[in-house]
């Protein structure tokens, strides 16, 4: 049953589609995870999705790349169109069986209109995205999402960091700590080897209830690399008694 479930979503229900998805999961021994994106259906979905006008397929594009964020206004501030310049593109896509309502139909052509989209485009595209989500108080790990992908790292930092302190809030400790541990990674990339620390011991902190041993290990590894000083060396060792299986 969770698997008819998943195959609808995956496919909207479209027969070819359908099978076509389970041909490939067969080929793959039918191994849980992600679904099987077919050449062939991905290769017929592109076909259709160049028959759109250009007004229709740019607002599918950034549908595409805002995900759960995206809906009229946003695609107002992104496109730069009012809402009833919006009206037949809109209509358009739900014609051709693209959007429904604000959600991609299915997963197949949400990932064939991402494929559309030229590298150097999605990052500028990421980075309007942020910078609007940033002022509609979106959730923070969208927001540092967005900027990642715009290859703006710095800017995700802050956002990582108070997505980190959300996860914490609500008990998902391995989810706070993956925030903090990527916005270390963004400073120390940047050469902010304090401030990357003291991202790592938060991650500790995090994690200190886990049982991951190579990620703590790894972890762990950051931490002493880092320490610089006598207060960083305590803060390291605290770090690692703390941490179960250190």
């Amino acid at each position: 049953h969770d698997l008819a479930a998943e195959l609808v979503r995956h496919t909207g229900g479209n027969q070819l589609y359908l099978l076509e998805t389970l041909k490939s999961r067969q080929l793959q021994g039918g191994a849980a995870g992600r679904m099987p994106q077919p050449a062939s259906v991905g290769a017929l979905i592109e076909r259709r999705l160049r028959q759109l006008s250009p007004a229709a397929l740019a607002l599918a594009r950034v549908a595409a790349l805002a995900g759960d964020d995206f809906d009229i206004e946003l695609a107002e501030a992104v496109l730069g169109s009012s809402t009833l310049a919006l009206t037949e593109p809109w209509a358009e896509l739900e014609a051709a069986q693209v959007l429904r309502e604000q959600r991609f139909a299915h997963d197949l052509v949400f990932e064939a209109t991402l494929r559309t989209v030229p590298t150097v485009v999605a990052a500028r595209l990421h980075g309007q995205l942020a910078a609007h989500l940033e002022g509609r108080g979106a959730e923070p790990a969208h927001i540092a999402a967005h900027w990642l992908a715009a290859r703006q790292g710095l800017k995700a930092v802050p956002w990582l960091v108070t997505a980190g302190e959300r996860a914490l809030a609500r008990f998902q400790r391995g989810a706070a700590g993956e925030h903090h541990w990527a916005a270390a990674l963004e400073l120390l990339a940047a050469g902010d080897r304090d401030a990357a620390f003291h991202q790592f011991y938060r991650c500790a902190e995090a994690w200190s209830e886990l049982s991951d041993l190579p990620r703590l290990e790894a972890l762990r590894e950051q931490l002493m690399q880092l320490a610089g000083n006598d207060a960083q060396w305590a803060r390291a060792h605290l770090a690692a008694a703390r941490v179960h299986d250190f």
